[in-house]
């Protein structure tokens, strides 16, 4: 009986540590390194009767241990990633891991995952830059700490992309990157104080206190200028028109408005035509969202203000007038000429990136969303069967978007007691399903925004490193 216990016992030595157990203990977990341990084994030797293995201990420790809980439970000591490793080298499967460790391995394998999203971010542009111009922006070369202590470190970079990039490549940096030279940088704030500017332009468009007598084209005799209107027939006016029809076809806009706002048009088009000459890569450029947009908005309003100085030939044809309302509404674009800020401004990129990698989660918001609607214009339309309210379910979608969104314009609402309880429920089931994915669209942003931000920090504290090793060499 006890050769039979002598020859059941084991021992194991993981990294120079002698661990002793039984067979009958290995067989716990069946398929494992450890349950197929025989004296053909690779790590056996025969002379001290000992398996080696090259592990650590400490983990082994917790390996072991799981066949004697029949469940591994991952240390918060360890990496989780590192456990599951060693999990892997001796073929333990995943799920022999206990539920109330979960969480510490799904988490890091989370946070994992979004860090390489970071990194890939990073990465990509940093291939793209290099690719096409043999630099990568924004990395100095490592000087002494004196050179970067005054400026000359940024001197060598510029003599490295002067050296390495042609002259359409310089030009393209400078309008593309930021991180390029002092001058891009200047030249990109400079941008984007134009955008706002624009901006500021559109929204004051068609306030009386800016527009002036026309001036732009020659009145002929049915032709209207508001300024130049009596009392009585500006009153007659405002019965047949609003005050936004009557500033936009019966004034022009202030001179140094008019000027200001052709003046933006050119800048953009110009920095338009400027960019796709020099650019590396049409095709890439025109794939870009940001740069389609550019060329919507500069198409746009170069449209609204030739509509502008001939606007008689809106009054003549109604086609021509929407299809200027239509340009000039595109033309608030504009505004999106501002994400421009997302290569100096990081996190607004990341913000960028969170939307990409919700995509899941957004079609989930869109189409439970439109279900219910449907759902409940449907019900609200039988509901309402005996009054006037609804005439139509695409009315009642409406009123199902509206109540969902607890917008609740009143232009549209329920008269019967059945029709009451149904937007009660609609406006609760509203506030449920738009909470329930926002949140998890939020969490996708708050992770990307942790895992970029500890990116950045490592990149400076590489950086830095690298910087403190060239000078004391």
């Amino acid at each position: 009986m006890a050769n039979q216990r002598l020859s059941d016992t084991v021992t194991l030595s993981v990294g120079s540590v002698l661990f002793k157990t039984t067979r009958s203990l290995l067989k716990t977990f069946d398929g494992t390194l450890l349950s197929n341990l025989d004296e053909l084994s690779t790590e056996f030797d025969a002379r001290e009767n000992v398996y080696y293995f090259d592990r650590d201990p400490e983990l082994f420790r917790h390996i072991l241990n799981s066949y004697r809980l029949k469940e591994v439970h991952i240390p918060r000591t360890v990496c989780p990633l590192v456990f599951k490793k060693e999990m892997e080298f001796w073929s333990i499967p995943i799920q022999m891991i206990a539920p109330c460790c979960w969480q510490y391995l799904y988490e890091s394998e989370n946070n994992l995952a979004d860090l390489n999203i970071v990194m890939n971010e990073d990465n990509d542009y940093k291939k793209k830059w290099s690719k096409h111009n043999h630099v990568i922006p924004g990395e100095k070369d490592v000087a002494t700490s004196a050179e970067m202590q005054d400026g000359t470190g940024q001197e060598i970079h510029k003599k490295g992309i002067e050296e390495n990039g042609s002259r359409r490549s310089k030009i393209w940096l400078f309008l593309e990157e930021p991180a390029s030279s002092t001058a891009a940088k200047v030249w990109y704030y400079f941008y984007i104080f134009v955008v706002l500017v624009s901006v500021v332009l559109y929204l004051i468009w068609l306030v009386p206190s800016v527009r002036v007598s026309r001036y732009l084209s020659t009145l002929d005799q049915d032709s209207i200028d508001v300024f130049s209107l009596n009392s009585t027939a500006y009153e007659d006016l405002q019965k047949t028109y609003n005050e936004k029809i009557m500033m936009a076809g019966g004034t022009d806009p202030h001179p140094v408005l008019l000027a200001v706002d052709v003046f933006c048009i050119v800048f953009f088009a110009f920095e338009l035509l400027l960019t796709v000459s020099v650019c590396p890569n049409k095709k890439a450029y025109f794939c870009d969202i940001y740069n389609l947009i550019k060329v919507i908005v500069c198409l746009c309003m170069t449209i609204t203000v030739v509509m502008e100085i001939n606007k008689d030939i809106l009054k003549e044809n109604n086609r021509v007038a929407h299809f200027m309302m239509a340009c000039r509404g595109l033309a608030s674009l504009r505004l999106l000429l501002i994400f421009r800020l997302r290569k100096i401004f990081n996190s607004l990129h990341i913000m960028l990136v969170a939307l990409k990698h919700s995509l899941k989660e957004l079609m989930l918001l869109l189409f439970t969303f439109l279900v219910l609607v449907v759902i409940y214009a449907c019900l609200i339309f039988s509901a309402e069967i005996e009054s006037d309210m609804f005439p139509n379910t695409q009315l009642t979608m409406w009123w199902a978007v509206i109540t969902m969104t607890t917008v609740g314009y009143g232009d549209f609402y329920p008269v019967s007691t059945f029709g009451y309880i149904l937007g009660v429920v609609c406006a609760i089931n509203g506030i449920i399903v738009l909470a329930l994915p926002i949140a998890a669209i939020a969490g996708v942003f708050s992770n990307l925004f942790s895992r970029n931000s500890e990116f950045q920090r490592h990149k400076k504290a590489v950086r830095d490193d690298k910087g403190v090793l060239t000078a004391k060499t």
